[in-house]
């Protein structure tokens, strides 16, 4: 792979980028049909204004109807956008998603897949690896929040993505994780890409890389990440936008992590919210030191009509119309009535075309076979 690193062109890594492309391998099988809704939420994203699309909210629905899927979306709502949640009744899946952009949405997908993942390669030292990663993740997407020249799922990338990196590096040898653990503590430091690379040959931001090009997420969103999270890059010269996001994300939390309410160097004012917004989030981040559990660590035991009824209410058909059945955790009457006719004609091709088995290869995101095997992943 040739990335643009602060340093230039990095064609002489060779090596250290096949360690990477292996060790990305670790993270282990997940429906190739993944990398195509990540792509679909990308092009919502960065091609259609940031909106997500009828057809491709209806399609990525089917995901987060799942039961874990959806108590992660439910959570991490009731996290992030407790407002949300607050004095309804009945919340459904498309109200749901409506809190979050497409790329928001495409970053909490990934986060939840490689969450269960890591947990699983970290084995007997999740516990330790899991404490950093809560902090990191939530901590994130509360920065991205309060901040939203940030973003939500842009600071949750920055901060968390080198957590699910390590775990695919200590896989296959978790006393060298142990022993990275052990230098970190010794100097008080959270992460040190160059010790990494000593010991397994390329660093969690390399392995970062070949993951968010492996599930979709495109060169673009990876050289975003890299110029990010690059101790040796500078804000000051990074142009492209996402890339600044990135980085400021991760000014933020190296900031909060070293003790300080600020991030570690100056940033630009937009960056930089007001006292009343500063301390919202300085209390968010006390809950989420105090063992706030992490919104990407429920399952779909947590979801019940009692525990949370919100999710089960039935729905109150009203008027002369009804939403279909198909359609109803997703769309309300007035979204689709109030959908533009070219919208509202896609969602309905793509409806008919699945139901008569014609649809064309690809325009179908997830299967129900996909959908299946995520939800396993998940579990």
């Amino acid at each position: 792979m040739t990335l643009q690193t602060s340093g230039g062109t990095d064609n002489s890594g060779a090596a250290m980028w096949e360690k990477a492309k292996n060790y990305a391998k670790e993270i282990g099988y997940v429906p190739g049909s993944f990398s195509i809704a990540a792509r679909t939420l990308m092009a919502d994203e960065f091609k259609f204004g940031g909106n997500i699309r009828p057809v491709t909210k209806f399609q990525v629905a089917r995901l987060f109807r799942t039961p874990s899927f959806k108590s992660m979306l439910y959570y991490s709502v009731k996290s992030i956008f407790p407002d949300r949640l607050e004095g309804k009744e009945r919340v459904s899946v498309g109200d749901m998603m409506d809190a979050y952009s497409p790329f928001d949405l495409a970053v909490l997908i990934l986060s939840f897949v490689l969450y269960r993942k890591a947990r699983r390669m970290m084995a007997d030292e999740w516990p330790r690896f899991q404490e950093g990663l809560d902090d990191d993740s939530q901590i994130g997407c509360q920065i991205g929040t309060f901040i939203p020249a940030i973003g939500t799922g842009t600071a949750l990338l920055a901060c968390s993505m080198r957590h699910y990196a390590l775990a695919a590096m200590s896989k296959e040898n978790l006393k060298q994780y142990k022993v990275y653990r052990r230098k970190l503590k010794e100097t008080g430091e959270h992460y040190n890409f160059q010790l990494e690379h000593e010991l397994w040959g390329c660093s969690s931001m390399h392995v970062g890389v070949i993951i968010l090009t492996n599930f979709g997420f495109g060169a673009e969103v990876a050289q975003a990440y890299s110029s990010g999270v690059d101790p040796n890059s500078s804000f000051h010269h990074i142009k492209d936008p996402l890339s600044r996001r990135m980085k400021i994300a991760n000014l933020w939390i190296e900031g909060i992590n070293k003790g300080l309410d600020q991030p570690i160097s100056n940033i630009p004012g937009e960056f930089y919210p007001d006292k009343a917004i500063r301390d919202a989030l300085y209390a968010r981040i006390e809950k989420i030191h105090e063992g706030e559990k992490n919104w990407l660590d429920y399952t779909k035991d947590d979801i019940s009509p009692e525990k949370t009824p919100q999710l089960f209410a039935k729905v109150q058909q009203e008027g002369e119309y009804e939403v279909p059945e198909e359609l109803e955790d997703v769309f309300s009457l007035e979204d689709i009535t109030s959908m533009e006719e070219e919208d509202f004609d896609q969602l309905i091709d793509q409806i008919d075309a699945e139901a008569e088995g014609t649809a064309p290869k690809g325009s179908t995101i997830l299967s129900s076979s996909d959908i299946d095997e995520l939800e396993d992943i998940v579990e």
